[in-house]
């Protein structure tokens, strides 16, 4: 099985994530662990300095990220065909954050198509908090361009909630009656929807 975790910056994604596949090793599976852009990769370098300077356009950015993810595409399959395989995004938020920019709706069937060749995930979680609560998770980080810019932080979670109700994905709210959840909370959630 192969499952995803999407979301803005803060929302809780590694932590659901590593917590998943902590709850299939104990259930005797044998899970795996990946996220993206891995900033150790061959691309990861690049990447990182797209987030810290933008120097980079657009399209050759979206290129980095697909590049990470497509040198990975063997272990992606491997892992996810003998035992479950969880990653910490994918490539929906290459197209969630480049779409969220003025004109970037333009993009969206480029990206899609660049993404066609790589495995699809069985199910994919968006993990769904106001930009706000990010920004105050984030407070003590030190951060790139992208969690820099909140009026683009709120852009990118609008267009997440768009791609997922597009694509079926199960969307967990990471705040409920003004209040953030636990992470054993929403860990619960998405693992009652994982077993069904």
């Amino acid at each position: 099985m192969f499952i995803v975790i999407e979301g803005a910056d803060a929302t809780g994604k590694e932590t659901q994530a590593k917590m998943l596949v902590s709850a299939f090793k104990k259930q005797g599976l044998k899970a795996e662990y990946l996220t993206f852009p891995d900033y150790g990769s061959e691309y990861g370098a690049f990447i990182k300095n797209y987030l810290t300077t933008g120097k980079h356009p657009p399209e050759e950015a979206i290129l980095l990220y697909l590049l990470d993810m497509y040198a990975k595409k063997k272990s992606v399959e491997k892992i996810s065909q003998e035992g479950v395989l969880v990653c910490d995004r994918y490539w929906y938020s290459n197209l969630a954050y480049q779409t969220a920019r003025p004109g970037g709706e333009l993009l969206e069937d480029w990206i899609t198509s660049c993404a066609s060749r790589l495995p699809n995930p069985d199910a994919v979680f968006l993990m769904n908090m106001p930009a706000e609560v990010s920004e105050m998770l984030m407070r003590e980080k030190e951060k790139d361009l992208h969690e820099l810019d909140m009026p683009y932080q709120k852009t990118v979670r609008l267009k997440y909630l768009e791609i997922a109700e597009k694509q079926g994905w199960k969307v967990i709210d990471c705040v409920k009656n003004n209040a953030l959840r636990s992470p054993e909370d929403i860990h619960k959630e998405i693992l009652s929807k994982v077993e069904k």
